[in-house]
């Protein structure tokens, strides 16, 4: 088995590169080209705060970590203007390497060019995650970052080698930087190789060490300049946003948050969107939202069984959310509704990982040690991703999980491969001795 393609691929390879065409034509000639959600204002404008000074001040801000800013700032210096229509062609272009990307890690784990094969060109050609390209935030950058930084694992864990644990640390750091929710992403995939190889615990503790402590660097000072900030404020609303989804907002404390009680209760009836609160009154969440993150830990910390109860609903929800399939006019809109409907196989996957993960327990010991770490590393990352969505983030789930709709897929396909493997092994050994 090979870590990475080195012969034989030039047919598997050209299928890949078919289904980034197709994909890429029916999302890049879809009009308008760029969109923006009302979040991406706050990205554009540090981005272009970095373009027009590179100071390591600029990288500090209450509401948006700098990872993507940081390369809409390229961008600027670049087309001169940090946002529009240059922003999706890099993202085209990082979702192609990603789907390349794929064929690397389910090869490297399966040593199947079919299984390969199947996983990247699902990706390449899923209209339906394809279209985050579109978007000026950090979807596709995030889908891109996780796939990198497992591949980047898979290598290390497969070689040993030093330089796939620097990329890793690298695009670990950089991760987190750019989507703060990746932040429990690198320490599982730590503990995974740790059990895997318990006297590699220093290589995992240096490793682990060079993510986290730029990164608790980073959350200090930025808490400094802005107080309750962290690493990103947002992380408070949204914790205030689980309470409201929940309706746990009547066991806070009104005496304590005065101004946050009077702005829910002024919420009409069904609306549970706590920015609704800060358009009505700025201050009321404190400020950088430190009052809604102190109101929404309270209640968390007094009612932790009924938080947990909740949010497993959330967490097994997201298993059967697609996203929406944008399906414009035009010469193109057959095949595009054709492939929105194909992009489905795809998220078949999250239903399938139970069975999946019986079948890798089941395979567990025939397996050789490093691809039996490497797929559960995947594993780890789709579920993690899924928890973390569920116990601190709000609404919205489709796109929230999007970076690691890929890994399920690849979970799933390089599972099924090893199955079909060993059962066809199992059969050639039984037809022999008969």
């Amino acid at each position: 088995m090979t870590s990475a393609p080195r012969s034989g691929h030039a047919l598997s390879l050209s299928l890949v590169g078919v289904g980034c065409l197709i994909g890429q034509a029916l999302i890049l000639t879809r009009r308008p080209l760029t969109f923006e959600l009302p979040d991406s204002a706050g990205y554009i404008a540090l981005g272009a705060r970095l373009a027009q000074q590179a100071s390591l001040g600029n990288l500090f801000d209450a509401y948006r970590t700098p990872g993507y800013p940081a390369v809409l700032a390229v961008i600027s210096r670049l087309q001169g203007v940090a946002g529009g229509d240059g922003v999706v062609y890099m993202q085209a272009g990082l979702m192609i390497a990603t789907a390349f990307e794929l064929y690397i890690l389910t090869f490297g784990l399966t040593a199947s060019r079919v299984a390969a094969t199947i996983a990247a060109f699902l990706f390449a050609t899923n209209v339906r995650l394809l279209d985050w390209e579109r978007l000026i935030m950090t979807e596709a950058l995030a889908i891109f970052l996780v796939t990198t930084l497992l591949l980047m694992f898979w290598l290390w864990v497969r070689s040993h080698a030093t330089r796939w644990a620097i990329l890793f640390a690298a695009a670990s750091a950089f991760g987190i930087l750019t989507r703060p929710s990746l932040a429990y992403l690198p320490m599982c995939l730590l503990a995974v190789a740790l059990i895997g190889e318990r006297k590699r615990w220093l290589p995992v503790l240096v490793v682990l060490a060079a993510i986290y402590l730029p990164i608790g660097g980073y959350a200090l000072v930025n808490d400094l300049q802005y107080p309750h900030a962290g690493l990103s404020a947002v992380s408070s609303i949204n914790l205030l946003g689980k309470v409201l989804e929940y309706g746990m907002q009547g066991e806070g404390d009104p005496a304590r948050f005065p101004l946050l009680s009077q702005g829910i209760g002024a919420l009409p009836p069904g609306d549970r969107d706590p920015y609704h609160i800060l358009a009505a009154d700025p201050t009321a969440l404190g400020s950088n939202y430190g009052d809604a993150s102190a109101f929404s830990s309270d209640i968390i910390r007094r009612h932790p069984v009924e938080f947990m109860g909740r949010s497993a609903a959330d967490f097994a929800r997201q298993w059967l959310l697609v996203p929406y399939a944008y399906v414009p006019g035009g010469s193109l809109q057959r095949l595009s509704q054709a492939m929105a409907f194909f992009a489905l196989v795809t998220y078949a996957a999250y239903p399938a990982l139970p069975l999946a993960v019986i079948a890798l327990i089941v395979l567990w010991p025939r397996l050789e040690r490093q691809v039996a770490l490497g797929i559960s590393a995947v594993l780890v990352a789709v579920v993690g991703g899924v928890a973390t969505n569920a116990l601190f983030t709000y609404v919205d789930f489709a796109r929230l999980k999007t970076p690691v709709d890929a890994l399920a897929l690849v979970a799933v396909v390089a599972i099924g491969s090893l199955v079909v493997d060993r059962a066809g092994s199992a059969l050639r050994a039984r037809r022999d001795v008969g």
